[in-house]
């Protein structure tokens, strides 16, 4: 399951791998203490991000792939993501804070005038962050 901003892809791309990771969000500065310990003050609630790996199915054309990668690539102060999450999903803002594919090879395109084509691999892999706590301290 992989939807951003409204848009379901599970249908698109094939999701490979999900990652989830966390962190504990503190209201302090961390600082040691006179007895050595490390003080972040009180926890304020914990954030859930998704490093997802996706490859193109094969039957997505490479205009839809390159849509795709627009989309995740774009320059957006966030987007909305649907993930799974314990049993469930989680939908959250983000931002998608990199990602990354592999140029395979160029070759001309013999229905054009001589341009060249860039053949793209079939996986891009996404790092994605919440903007705000998912989860309030208990």
């Amino acid at each position: 399951m992989l939807k951003i901003d409204n848009e379901e892809w599970s249908g698109k791309v094939i999701v490979e791998a999900i990652g989830e990771d966390f962190e504990t969000v503190f209201d302090g500065a961390e600082e040691y203490t006179q007895d050595g310990r490390l003080y972040s003050g009180d926890p304020v609630g914990t954030r859930y991000g998704h490093r997802v790996t996706v490859r193109r199915d094969p039957e997505v054309s490479a205009a839809e792939w390159d849509r795709f990668y627009k989309l995740i690539s774009a320059p957006v102060s966030a987007h909305v993501v649907e993930l799974p999450h314990d049993q469930g999903t989680v939908i959250y803002e983000a931002k998608i804070r990199s990602g990354s594919r592999e140029l395979l090879r160029q070759v001309e395109d013999i229905d054009t005038d001589g341009s060249v084509l860039n053949i793209w691999g079939d996986t891009i892999d996404l790092e994605i962050v919440p903007l705000s706590i998912q989860r309030g301290a208990e």
